[in-house]
């Protein structure tokens, strides 16, 4: 809502986004839920901020089904249902789907990666990668994996660079 309202240098107001919090979930919220993430991710938001609260935590929960879907229909080719359905039976992807955590969306960006690298497409990897640098630190040990190999992996360290220096500008923009 801050970025949709022209507001994104409040973005990092705990003041305006606890009062803003409060307004939108009413007098039931006991607890502040500062955004700690890099201002791009915010724009992800933006169309979730169009729509009523509870309209938006029910589809933000779909997107994050099928996030996990996509996941598995990148690693694998039989059994996803299956595997599907045994993943929502793990509280860390439960936990994720019900209390509108972006690890799924961490996941799905992952197995991309992790596809495009296996499909011999290091650029599009590294790209896809950058997308996941608001959680630098899970980014990290792919970088380190790539770096390990960079004869082979300088394509994908170099789309990785691109993308974070898109996002940074983007950011700072």
């Amino acid at each position: 809502m801050t970025v949709r309202e022209g507001a994104s240098a409040r973005l990092y107001d705990t003041t305006y986004q606890a009062e803003l919090e409060q307004e939108i979930i009413g007098p039931g919220l006991t607890t502040y839920h500062a955004f700690i993430t890099p201002p791009f991710l915010a724009w992800l938001f933006v169309p979730l901020s169009l729509l009523p609260y509870d309209v938006s935590y029910a589809v933000w929960c779909l997107v994050g089904l099928v996030f996990l879907l996509t996941s598995l229909s990148l690693l694998q080719r039989d059994g996803r249902l299956r595997n599907a359905l045994w993943a929502l039976t793990w509280f860390p992807v439960f936990a994720s789907i019900s209390f509108g955590q972006n690890a799924l969306v961490t996941l799905v960006l992952f197995c991309l990666a992790y596809y495009l690298w296996t499909a011999d497409r290091p650029l599009a990897a590294g790209l896809v990668a950058s997308l996941a640098l608001y959680k630098p630190q899970l980014l990290l040990g792919i970088g380190v994996i790539w770096l390990f190999d960079f004869r082979r992996s300088w394509r994908a360290l170099l789309g990785l660079e691109i993308g974070g220096a898109s996002l940074a500008l983007l950011s700072f923009t």
